[in-house]
C-alpha cells in the first residue's frame, strides 16, 4: 500500500520540516498509517467455510451440487443485527411468539450449537436468521440432501458425524460417510423440557405443515434412516443452513 500524494502534504503540514528531525518525525508516522492500514483488512476465511453475524466460523460441504453447513448453528443474533432472545423459563418458552433460542440445558456446546423455535426460523419482522447468502432449507431441499445419500433407509448414517454417535450393530457394509457431520443435538419440547441428547440429531426445516406444526429432519442413534416429521412451533431444534443458489 503507498500513501496517496494528498495524505503526504497533510503529514507535512503537520511536521516542522525546519526541524532537523522532522523528516525522521513524518516518516515514522507515515510508517504508522502504512501499519494502520494494513491491520485493518477484512480476514479472509479459510476454504470451504463461511461466518455468521457473531463472527462464527463454520465448516461447509457440497453434495450434488448444494452447499451445507456441516456444523451446527450457534448464532445469537439475526441477520439484520437484532438479539435473539435466550429463553431459560419453560413458561416463556412455552408461550413466546418472537422467537427464541438456547443452549441444550443452558450449556455451551461448540459442536452442538444451540436450539432454535420454529418462530425464530421464521422470516419476520425483516429479520432473517440464516446468514447473508444463506438459508434455512425447505422439506424439498432435505429431500434432496437424503435421494443424494442413497436413500431414507440409510441416508441418516451417512450424514452422522464421526465420532458422536455409537457404532451401527449391522454387520453388513455401510456406505461412506458424507462429512455433513450431523450431532445428537437433542431437543427442547414446546413446554420447555429438553430431551434426547446423544439420541437423535433433530433439525428444522422451512417448511409448514399447518399453522401449528413446522417440518423437522429426525436421525436417530440405533438406525441408519432418516425421516422428516411435524412437530411444534414452539419446539426446539437444531439448524443447519444451506448456500443460495
Amino acid at each position: 500500500m503507498f500513501l496517496s500524494s494528498g495524505t503526504m502534504n497533510i503529514l507535512k503540514g503537520n511536521v516542522d520540516m525546519r526541524n532537523p528531525r522532522g523528516a525522521e518525525y513524518l516518516s515514522i508516522i507515515a510508517l504508522t498509517v502504512l501499519l494502520f492500514h494494513g491491520c485493518s483488512k477484512e480476514p479472509v476465511d479459510p476454504p470451504d467455510t463461511m461466518r455468521d453475524i457473531d463472527g462464527n466460523i463454520y465448516k461447509t460441504i457440497t453434495i450434488s451440487g448444494q452447499t451445507w453447513m456441516a456444523e451446527n448453528l450457534r448464532v445469537e443474533h439475526y441477520s439484520d443485527g437484532t438479539r435473539i432472545p435466550g429463553i431459560s423459563d419453560n413458561w416463556d418458552w412455552e408461550f413466546d411468539e418472537s422467537g427464541m433460542c438456547c443452549d441444550y440445558k443452558f450449556i455451551a456446546d461448540k459442536k452442538r450449537g444451540k436450539l432454535y423455535s420454529w418462530n425464530a426460523i421464521e422470516e419476520k419482522f425483516g429479520r432473517r436468521l440464516a446468514p447473508e447468502g444463506w438459508h434455512i432449507p425447505t422439506d424439498k431441499e432435505w429431500q434432496s440432501l437424503i435421494d443424494a445419500m442413497g436413500n431414507s433407509n440409510t441416508a441418516g448414517y451417512r450424514l452422522k458425524d464421526t465420532d458422536s454417535w455409537p457404532e451401527p450393530q449391522e454387520y453388513y457394509e455401510l456406505p461412506v460417510k458424507s462429512g455433513f457431520s450431523a450431532v445428537p443435538g437433542g431437543s427442547r419440547d414446546g413446554n420447555g423440557n429438553f430431551a434426547g441428547i446423544d439420541t437423535y440429531a433433530g433439525y428444522w426445516t422451512n417448511s409448514n405443515g399447518d399453522y401449528f406444526t413446522k417440518k423437522a429432519v429426525l436421525i436417530w442413534t440405533h438406525t441408519e434412516s432418516i425421516s422428516i416429521f411435524e412437530y411444534s412451533r414452539h419446539d426446539g431444534f437444531s439448524v443447519r443452513c444451506v448456500k443460495d443458489r
